[in-house]
């Protein structure tokens, strides 16, 4: 789950009264800031300046030429949005509009969330993480990929 720093607290106290034999792993939870419209970087500036007129030929001029010192240097940042949902009808008024170049990309930020890892839970571990992670309902298991 992402535990808050109080939880998190009291989660790791009953996990280490478990006495589980897998070690956990904490990391810091990443959540999503807002969600970014853009049109990706293709032949450096000068492809995002051709990019740039044929927006303004479609009658959009709100977008901005991302720096060089972005991880995302020459795309075109269309529109930061709150919410998927948001974007997702931005990205089809750009369809209507002509644009059909535009994508979505997560914008994450740090928060104070942390989550665990617990791997390889033999059966007797899994029965006591079980009973552990009742004591957490607005927590969500989920299963470790990798």
């Amino acid at each position: 789950g992402n535990f808050d720093p109080i939880e998190a607290q009291s989660f790791r106290v009953r996990l280490a009264a478990a006495k589980l034999s897998a070690q956990p792993v904490q990391r810091r939870v990443q959540e999503v800031a807002s969600y970014m419209v853009f049109i990706a970087a293709e032949d450096g500036r000068e492809g995002a300046d051709r990019r740039a007129a044929e927006l303004h030929r479609l009658g959009l001029n709100d977008f901005y030429i991302l720096p060089d010192s972005s991880p995302r240097r020459n795309a075109i940042s269309l529109g930061l949005f709150k919410t998927d949902a948001a974007a997702k009808t931005y990205v089809g008024q750009l369809i209507a509009k002509g644009v059909r170049s535009a994508n979505i990309a997560e914008r994450t930020a740090g928060s104070n969330k942390v989550a665990f890892r617990l791997r390889d839970l033999n059966v007797a571990d899994q029965a006591g993480f079980a009973a552990l992670i009742s004591a957490f309902p607005n927590q969500s298991r989920r299963d470790c990929n990798g």
